[in-house]
């Protein structure tokens, strides 16, 4: 759901941040760590177009480890991928 919502207009920017981090919250309760990374993706890719550098980086960063300890190197490459990317002006 975020990412859909993150993809329609900046006005459900605040919804899509709300749902990456309701799915968050429910990941780690239930110790999905896959899902886990790519709610931190998610949000790292939406702070990225709100230019929120230090935001992205931590959440980026969070995903790409997530990716690395679960064994998903496509994910985990696109997540360094992003990371290298620089932010909006």
């Amino acid at each position: 759901m975020g990412e859909a919502e993150a993809g329609q207009s900046p006005l459900l920017g605040e919804n899509a941040q709300a749902t990456y981090r309701q799915a968050l919250d429910r990941a780690r309760e239930l110790e999905m760590r896959p899902l886990q990374a790519r709610c931190h993706f998610g949000l790292g890719v939406l702070y990225r177009r709100w230019g929120r550098g230090a935001d992205t980086q931590t959440e980026l960063r969070a995903a790409r480890d997530g990716f690395r300890a679960a064994g998903m190197p496509y994910w985990e490459r696109r997540a360094e991928d992003a990371l290298a990317q620089p932010g909006p002006d």
